[in-house]
């Protein structure tokens, strides 16, 4: 294979994003990517901000172009979690017009003859890279920053770019597979929802047998449903009960490790925190299917929802979310769907560090409909979960193979036709 070698100003200039104020942000309009939404190799979807749409025209070198590499200039040096590093790299790869914030950069190309896009987003997200924008960024006010020139004096060694639109190809057959089980999964939650909101919320079947209309559950099934609502709106015989009644407590169980001591005990089981892994480290404390809900620091979603982790496998958690499973026939699922509903506004304390204690959490409200309408709950829901978790496991074990592939294919260690098998092998 033949290799030449470029520095990444011959290749790529960087448009670098714009600094919108605060008071410009708001509920609709126009996504602005933030640094938050360059994950380690991918581009996160959602959580975006926005802008009224005049600032596509006012700042138009601001605007996304589909072949951009976007890279995140701030962020942390090694804390365990990928995701939070100066310098990911990620693909955008839509034709949705978007708005870059601060600190943001796009990699946009000089010339589409040295370089394929798709090839070096994969390149510039491997370990080696990475390791390279850490090892050079500065450091102020407790984060790291690369300048474009910093970025753009790094140098890469590439093959032909045919070579790299096959490589490319080739490992984007891997993540066309992850994309699909993540998108499957979404829709599988979104059923499970859908279910949890019919049943226990908006109380369906109770309204529909009221409105005299036409069953639509097993008729078994139906039978359990109350006829009619009580004066408090509620399915007669249904009772608001304190959530804790059907909650195993796992708290006690935790056990917090300090940053330096992570440091030291890094290996391949996540590190829970509040509201995501932020580390991963050499043993678990944990083994199973749990609930996590967010005890202080991040406790609450943006729309006031508890921040909830659907988890599975050997885990270690900290002490800043609760650790939980579903009791008294009571599945973890439901717990899951239950929280994923609350408000959970009322039930927090403290001004500076906001804080979701088991006694205010065991205390909110839960509809408990029927011990039968609770098993049939779980065993409609727990097919959905324990698909979306073997998608999860597959989506680890490709992100794995592409991992591996990526070096191999781009070092010219492992040969096309090689690769070909063992990805259709695990596809």
């Amino acid at each position: 294979m033949t290799f030449r070698t470029y520095t990444l100003g011959e290749i790529f200039y960087i448009e670098n994003g714009y600094a919108f104020k605060s008071s410009e942000f708001k509920a609709t309009g126009t996504p602005v990517i933030k640094i938050k939404n360059i994950k380690a190799g991918h581009f996160k979807d959602d959580e975006f901000s926005y802008v009224e749409s005049i600032f596509l025209k006012l700042k138009p070198n601001k605007v996304t172009r589909p072949d951009d590499l976007l890279i995140s200039m701030s962020g942390n040096r090694h804390d365990g979690n990928p995701d939070t590093w100066v310098g990911k790299v990620c693909r955008f790869n839509k034709n949705e017009k978007m708005l870059i914030n601060q600190r943001v950069g796009a990699l946009r190309f000089r010339s589409p003859t040295l370089a394929c896009a798709n090839y070096m987003g994969y390149l510039l997200s491997q370990m080696l890279y990475q390791e390279y924008f850490i090892s050079i960024a500065t450091s102020s006010g407790g984060q790291a920053n690369l300048s474009p020139n910093q970025i753009l004096s790094m140098e890469v060694t590439l093959p032909t770019i045919f070579k790299q639109s096959v490589i490319a190809s080739i490992l984007g057959s891997l993540d066309d597979k992850i994309d699909l089980n993540r998108r499957t999964n979404e829709t599988l939650e979104a059923m499970a929802r859908a279910l949890f909101r019919d049943w226990f919320v908006d109380f369906g079947p109770t309204r529909a047998k009221m409105a005299g209309e036409v069953p639509y559950l097993a008729p078994e099934l139906w039978e359990l449903f109350p006829d009619r609502l009580d004066d408090e709106g509620k399915p007669e015989g249904w009772e608001l009960q304190p959530t804790g009644n059907y909650i195993k407590n796992l708290d006690s169980r935790r056990v917090p490790l300090s940053s330096a001591q992570r440091r030291i005990r890094q290996g391949k089981y996540p590190y829970y925190g509040a509201a995501s892994i932020v580390d991963y480290i050499d043993d678990y404390i944990f083994d199973g299917t749990y609930l996590l809900i967010g005890e202080d620091g991040t406790v609450q979603t943006k729309s006031g929802y508890s921040v909830t982790q659907y988890v599975h496998g050997k885990i270690w958690v900290n002490n800043h979310a609760h650790v939980l499973q579903g009791d008294n026939g009571v599945a973890t699922e439901h717990l899951l769907l239950h929280f994923s509903h609350i408000l959970v506004e009322p039930y927090i304390t403290g001004a500076v560090q906001p804080k979701l204690s088991q006694k205010n959490m065991n205390s909110i409200p839960f509809m408990f409909s029927s011990e039968r309408i609770n098993f049939h709950f779980r065993t409609a829901v727990e097919p959905l979960f324990n698909k979306i978790l073997t998608n999860e496991i597959e989506m680890q074990k490709l992100a794995q193979l592409r991992d591996l592939l990526l070096p191999k294919l781009m070092s010219g260690e492992i040969s096309i036709r090689d690769a070909e098998k063992m990805v259709e092998d695990a596809a």
